[in-house]
C-alpha cells in the first residue's frame, strides 16, 4: 500500500493536487462540488449519447489527442476540529497528445486541465486551487511503449512549491516546510512561498505548502478510441505556512487499496478540443467512468 504524509492541509491540499482545481480557461472551482460524487443519475443518457465523440481510430494506431482521467482513493484521520477518519477520491482530468512509431508511442503536451477531492464522508471543508495555480503547472513530454495491447508508462513526478532541481532525491528528499527553505519558489507569484491552496468551510482561509504528485499509469487498448487499467498515486505535502496558524497540521493520508477507483480512462478525441472542451463535455466523454460510486463511507 502507497502512503503519503501530509501537514494538515496538506492532506488537503494535496487531495484537491487535490477539492477541485480549475484549469486550462475554467472558472474557479465551487467548493461544494468536491463533496458530490458523480451523479449518473443526473445524466441524461440519451441526450448525452448524441452528443458524445465516436471517432472510430484504430487500436494498432494510438497517433492522436486523448482527453485522461484517473481517481485515487485515500483515507486519513482529519485534524482538529473535525477529528475523524474521511475518505477522499481525488480525480485528474487531463489532455495529451500521442505519436506512436512501431511500438514507440511519444507523448506530448500532458497537461492537467482539472483536479478535484471528492469526499465521501459528509465534511464541512473544501479546497480550492484557482485556474492561475492550474495553468502553471508544466506540461510535460515523454516516451512510452507498447507491448501488445497494454501501454507502458513512466513514473512521472511533479513538485509545486519548490525547485526540482534543488533536491538530491526530488521522490523522497524530505520537502521544505520553512519558508526561508532555499528550495521553495513562490508558485503563483503572489507573495508566498510554496503552492497555495485557498481553504473553504468549517475554518477558510489559506495554506502554502510543498507538494509532491507521483503517479504511474498502466492502460490498455479496449479499442481504437478507448484505453483504460489501473493507476498507482503517492502524494506527500509539506505545510509552509497558513492563515489561520491553525490550518498548519500534520496529518498523515494511506491510499486505499480499490481496484474499481484507482483507474484512468483515455478517450480519443479530436485534436482541436482543449481543455475547456473536454470539462465543458466531461460527463459526456467519460460517460462509463464514475470512480467515486464505488467507494464507501468510513463507519463511525
Amino acid at each position: 500500500m502507497w502512503a503519503m504524509r501530509v501537514r494538515a492541509i496538506g492532506l488537503m491540499l494535496l487531495l484537491t493536487a487535490m477539492l477541485r482545481l480549475t484549469g486550462c480557461g475554467g472558472e474557479d472551482s465551487d467548493p461544494n462540488d468536491g463533496n458530490e460524487p458523480m451523479a449518473e443519475a443526473d445524466r441524461d443518457d440519451d441526450d448525452e449519447a448524441s452528443d458524445c465523440i465516436s471517432m472510430g481510430g484504430s487500436p494498432d494506431d494510438l497517433t492522436g489527442t486523448w482527453a485522461v482521467q484517473y481517481a485515487a482513493a485515500f483515507e486519513t484521520w482529519l485534524p482538529t476540529p473535525f477529528a475523524v477518519p474521511a475518505t477522499f477520491v481525488i480525480v485528474w482530468t487531463g489532455r495529451m497528445e500521442m505519436e506512436q512509431e512501431a511500438e514507440t508511442i511519444e507523448v506530448f503536451n500532458d497537461h492537467p486541465c482539472d483536479l478535484q477531492v471528492f469526499v465521501v464522508e459528509d465534511v464541512d471543508f473544501g479546497i480550492i486551487f484557482t485556474t492561475a495555480s492550474i495553468e502553471l503547472i508544466p506540461s510535460h513530454s515523454y516516451s512510452v511503449s507498447r507491448n501488445g495491447d497494454t501501454l507502458i508508462f513512466p513514473e512521472g513526478i511533479d513538485l509545486y512549491g519548490a525547485d526540482i532541481d534543488a533536491f538530491d532525491d526530488p521522490t523522497t528528499d524530505a520537502l521544505p516546510v520553512e519558508d526561508d527553505d532555499p528550495r521553495l519558489v513562490d508558485f503563483e507569484s503572489d507573495g508566498h512561498p510554496g503552492f497555495t491552496a485557498r481553504i473553504t468551510g468549517l475554518v477558510p482561509g489559506e495554506v502554502y505548502v510543498s507538494l509532491r504528485w507521483i503517479r504511474q499509469l498502466h492502460p490498455s487498448v479496449v479499442d481504437g478510441d478507448t484505453l483504460e487499467g489501473p493507476v498507482d498515486a503517492l502524494g506527500t505535502l509539506g505545510t509552509v505556512n497558513a492563515d489561520p496558524w491553525m490550518l498548519d497540521q500534520e496529518l498523515t493520508l494511506d491510499a486505499l487499496e480499490y481496484e474499481d477507483t484507482n483507474r484512468l480512462q483515455m478517450i480519443r478525441i479530436p485534436s482541436e478540443m482543449n481543455c475547456s472542451d473536454i470539462l465543458d463535455r466531461s460527463e459526456c466523454i467519460f460517460r462509463d467512468f464514475n470512480p467515486v460510486a464505488s467507494v464507501p463511507p468510513i463507519s463511525r
